[in-house]
């Protein structure tokens, strides 16, 4: 299952590694998904208000973006939510905890405010709003490594040691979450460094052995771009001196080797937490930013989230046929979508031959071929031939030994492979820019057909670019993406491409919409309009924020008038432009016959200066 699908996640991790980040990239993620999202926080320093460009989050639910609510729990507000919970009374709650005796016992009891923050975690993770969850997803950033594992086991403590009861109910139902692997998850949180690695090593151990609490993912944050770990760069780079008499080269050429210095560095850590835990990782990038706010964390978290879907598909992928689940993964209209296109390729068969490296990392291309290879799984609804089959098909036929992505070879393996299309290509790099290259080839070596796509940035950027490149080449119509319209003007209507979709408020976001730029209107009588182009990614959901003022009641009336005879304003007529472009014509020519002009000089009668 996804990620996303818990209902809550808990992140852990040693101090300082970016654990407030993720949780706030996860929660944007999940937000873009179209979840409820609640992130919680344990008496942590304030930062969220930086990172999404809200006011102070405090102790009360505050709104920090677009379905996403968060709270940065104290122990004193939470064991106050905590008793109203458990005595079922405000005005009892308040004389047994905030009496000044009451206080001074409470207080002596060990862990009882992370036990109360616990317990109002659990709460909302419960918590109803009609008859569906106030919260699709809460997310709980807690703190750093020691003291979160002692906060967890406090549930178990309070079982271990205290007489069934009010207080052990509460326990009894949290232990319960924690152990459940399909509605929790913890997040282990890193950097690519020897002190925060081997925490996360301790943590995951820990967790297994004392907490039972599943562990999908590992983060790798804040890595260093490979801009000179491989290619050209890095050859031209070992080519020049240590010591350079240059004084303008030779900043340049120490950051540089800095660079990629620290870059190797992560690259080992990154190799000992793959062999030490045994669980995926997803890397984020170190973002080199002078101010690190709602536009860094929405970069973060559209890598983060094109990571957790990849490694959901792929867990599918081991488990046994893949199966698309419209109401986790898409809209229902999608999933209409893909049945009507299922029955074009119905006796059609694949199978991926490799992606080779050009000038790039081969162990990053090898990464993104399992990818590739789960991404066009689950676009033909079918399982591939596996790698070492493909390998050993192509070991058995010599012609086929040295078989790159050219049809002629494609062909025949395609017939020894008993498929009817073979998917192959290559990924290039050079310095920080990459070109993805794909083709589709039948069992006859004739090529179908080619995609190519060229991007600048880390290659994490290119999981994205993997995935849209696996539906172009298969199943181009299911390139789709979705809007989403937020309005504070209701009753509103709303046009894209020229056609009415509804009235604001929109139920739903706009979805199976073809990737590229779409035109939105948003009209109503009284109110400036709102036009604006938007573009449409694969399965993303691109927000608009439509914000219309009202107009003047002289603005109004003409507005009324000026529909009421059917006109449009003049400025958008084609003869008020043309009109503008041959007064502009007509006066420059005036101008230039008005301007006095020189006498001409004959050279062949005259000296010529």
């Amino acid at each position: 299952m996804s990620l996303f699908d818990r209902r809550l996640i808990i992140l852990g991790g040693k101090g300082g590694v970016g654990r407030t980040t993720v949780a706030a990239a996860l929660a944007l993620a999940a937000a873009r998904r179209h979840k409820r999202v609640l992130l919680a926080q344990t008496k942590s320093k304030e930062r969220l208000s930086r990172l999404f460009g809200v006011p102070q989050v405090g102790s009360e639910l505050t709104r920090v973006a677009d379905n996403v609510f968060a709270v940065n729990m104290t122990p004193p507000a939470a064991l106050r939510e905590y008793g109203t919970m458990v005595l079922r009374s405000g005005v009892i709650a308040r004389q047994v905890l905030e009496d000044k005796v009451s206080r001074a016992f409470w207080h002596a009891i060990p862990g009882l405010g992370d036990y109360s923050m616990l317990g109002k975690v659990w709460f909302h993770t419960t918590e109803m709003h009609g008859n569906a969850p106030r919260w699709d997803l809460t997310i709980l950033d807690g703190p750093a490594t020691g003291h979160l594992v002692t906060m967890l086991q406090i549930p178990q403590a309070i079982l271990d040691a205290v007489p069934e009861g009010p207080l052990t109910r509460p326990a009894v139902a949290m232990q319960e979450l924690l152990h459940d692997a399909a509605r929790t998850a913890m997040v282990l949180v890193t950097l690519a460094e020897d002190l925060p690695s081997n925490e996360a090593i301790e943590l995951s151990r820990r967790a297994q052995e004392r907490l039972h609490i599943a562990q999908p993912l590992l983060v790798v944050n804040a890595l260093y771009p490979p801009r000179f770990s491989h290619g050209v760069s890095a050859r031209a780079l070992a080519a020049l001196p240590e010591d350079l008499s240059d004084a303008q080269l030779a900043p340049l050429l120490a950051s540089a080797r800095t660079a990629q210095r620290r870059r190797a560095l992560n690259d080992h850590y990154v190799e000992r937490l793959h062999k030490e835990l045994a669980m995926p990782q997803a890397h984020l990038p170190y973002l080199f930013t002078a101010e690190f706010g709602r536009r860094a964390v929405m970069e973060l978290s559209e890598r983060l989230e094109g990571q957790v879907m990849a490694l959901g598909w792929a867990a599918r992928a081991r488990g046994g046929a893949l199966v698309y689940d419209a109401g986790r993964m898409r809209p229902l209209a999608l999933a209409a979508l893909l049945l009507l296109a299922a029955p074009a390729r119905a006796g059609e068969t694949y199978a991926l031959f490799r992606l080779d490296p050009l000038g790039i990392d081969p162990g990053i291309v090898s990464q993104l071929e399992r990818i590739l290879r789960v991404e066009v799984t689950r676009v033909v609804g079918r399982e591939l031939p596996s790698p070492r089959a493909v390998a050993d098909v192509a070991a058995r036929e010599p012609r086929l030994a040295n078989c790159t992505a050219d049809p002629s070879c494609l062909g025949p393996l395609s017939r020894a492979l008993k498929v009817t299309r073979v998917v192959a290509g290559n990924v290039g790099g050079l310095a920080d820019s990459y070109v993805v290259n794909l083709k589709l080839v039948d069992d006859n070596g004739k090529e179908l057909r080619r995609v190519s796509a060229t991007l600048r940035g880390s290659p994490d950027e290119l999981i994205d670019e993997i995935r849209v490149a696996a539906v172009r080449l298969i199943a181009p119509e299911r390139l789709v993406g979705s809007i989403a319209i937020l309005s504070d003007v209701p009753g509103a209507t709303v046009a894209l491409d020229g056609n009415g979709v509804g009235k604001t408020p929109l139920p739903a976001p706009l979805d199976n919409l073809p990737t590229g730029v779409h035109r939105l209107d948003v009209t109503r009588d009284g109110f400036t309009p709102f036009a604006e182009t938007v573009p449409v990614r694969f399965e993303k959901t691109t927000q608009v924020v439509v914000r219309q003022s009202a107009m003047s009641a002289a603005a109004r009336k003409a507005e009324r008038r000026r529909r009421a005879a059917g006109e449009t304003p003049i400025y958008t007529r084609w003869y008020f432009w043309t009109g503008v472009a041959v007064t502009a014509i007509a006066t420059g020519v005036a101008i230039g016959f008005a301007i006095p002009k020189q006498g001409a000089i004959d050279c062949a009668r005259a000296t010529c200066p």
